[in-house]
């Protein structure tokens, strides 16, 4: 059985502001199955587009939507997944009229749906719901930290059985602060990408990632 051993929580999100950087830790909620052993290069995964709740800019809730699309695709991609057509799996969701970002649809049943739609084993789904960045001092002089905040989904579509199930991680970006600092715009992209990549370097530990050529 897979377990996710960073310092991590599974909870619900109810009303939470992505502008204030409220308590990350809070009640705890969710689900954490276990992942069958698997054949990557016979073994198809859609990932689905990612959802940026954070409340932010357009140009920022972009940034973070991104970097975790990028990687949540080298993750699997680089493991030997066969990783679904973005076109394919976008086609079936709006064919299904399924909203993404009406967090009714932000559960299991619509997921699998999708998944089945697109011939696939493994279907991941993941909300950025929290980002901000702060300063911190120290010894050096001062550094800034971007925290975001992830929930994740990763299910088996043939057994219909979670791994993931509303996994909720923080990730952390930690760079300078002087001159050559890229702001809050760079820390908190980065920090949200961190945060999905802790999550899949855990459940996905059995098989090992390759970094691709050119």
């Amino acid at each position: 059985m897979t377990r996710i051993t960073m310092v991590c929580v599974t909870l619900l999100v109810f009303g939470m502001s992505a502008r204030l950087p409220a308590p990350l830790f809070a009640q705890t909620q969710g689900k954490v199955g276990e992942l069958r052993s698997l054949v990557p290069a016979q073994t198809k995964v859609a990932l689905l587009p990612v959802i940026d709740a954070t409340g932010e800019k357009d140009d920022q809730r972009r940034d973070q939507a991104n970097a975790v699309r990028m990687e949540m695709r080298d993750q699997f991609a680089e493991r030997g997944f066969d990783v679904i057509d973005e076109e394919a799996v976008a086609k079936a969701i709006a064919e299904a009229k399924i909203d993404l970002s009406d967090e009714e649809y932000q559960r299991r049943e619509p997921l699998y749906k999708v998944g089945k739609a697109v011939g696939a084993d493994f279907v991941v789904f993941v909300v950025v719901t929290q980002a901000y960045s702060k300063i911190k001092k120290n010894l050096f002089g001062e550094q800034r930290e971007g925290l975001a905040k992830t929930k994740t989904w990763l299910l088996d579509v043939k057994e219909e059985k979670p791994v993931l199930s509303g996994y909720v991680c923080e990730g952390k970006s930690t760079g300078s602060a002087g001159p050559f600092d890229k702001g809050n715009r760079s820390r908190m992209g980065a920090a949200s990408g961190n945060s999905i990549r802790d999550v899949l370097n855990d459940v996905l530990k059995p098989y090992p990632r390759k970094k691709r050529k050119g």
